[in-house]
């Protein structure tokens, strides 16, 4: 294919990846919902949205790899489209631990489960702002938003100790709960999962607009 035409498949990719970027902010804030309220049948609508992105993470796969194939590309453009493939994989899981959340979201419904700890709510709202600044650094190209959402995991981090804490000390006194405690403890591991996948994404964006693998391995370098 000519210039003109690479370019059209390189920039079809790229809005692909920002729709799949936009579609795990979607399903991470039903996700949200779904949790806060103990929403079953919101619950349910999201692993419809979970088998949307699988599909979409196969289209992006499938074209990157027809593209490096057929076109044999190199420098800047095989950056970009490695990255489409490593980004595009990590949306996917993201997604995938989000509709773990809603299946403990529907095992916390069985156990009449009450509000939800500060320390839940708090790793949500870390997370999920986490994801919209990373969609919006790929979107913009703006490595410093990717710089900071790196930072951020930190902060996570120590939410997820605080959450281990509480539950440590709840199921001590509450023995008859430790079921529901333990789900707690779970959804709390898929908060740090997904932040670590976020933080992936944020190397890989680093990655492609400076050029240097060893931003995947070390971003503070």
């Amino acid at each position: 294919m000519n210039r003109e035409t690479f370019d059209l498949a390189l920039n079809e990719v790229n809005q692909d990846i920002v729709e799949l970027g936009s579609k795990t902010i979607q399903v991470l804030e039903k996700t949200k919902v779904a949790l806060t309220n103990l929403d079953e049948n919101l619950a349910k609508q999201i692993y419809s949205d979970d088998d949307y992105i699988d599909a979409k993470e196969i289209e992006i796969s499938d074209k990157c790899i027809s593209i490096i194939i057929k076109e044999q590309p190199i420098a800047r453009d095989l950056r970009f489209l490695i990255t489409a493939l490593k980004i595009s994989s990590d949306f996917e899981r993201i997604c995938d631990h989000s509709a773990q959340i809603t299946k403990l979201t529907r095992k916390l419904l069985k156990h009449n489960a009450g509000i939800l700890p500060d320390s839940i709510d708090e790793m949500f709202t870390i997370t999920l702002d986490m994801v919209k600044r990373i969609v919006k650094s790929y979107a913009t190209n703006d490595v410093e938003i990717a710089m900071g959402v790196y930072d951020d995991d930190d902060q996570l981090d120590k939410a997820y100790k605080s959450m281990v804490k509480w539950i440590k000390g709840k199921i001590e006194n509450n023995v008859d709960k430790l079921d529901e405690y333990l789900d707690y403890l779970f959804i709390s591991k898929y908060f740090e999962r997904i932040g670590d996948r976020t933080n992936s994404i944020a190397k890989w964006i680093i990655y492609k607009e400076k050029g240097n693998i060893r931003h995947y391995y070390n971003v503070k370098d």
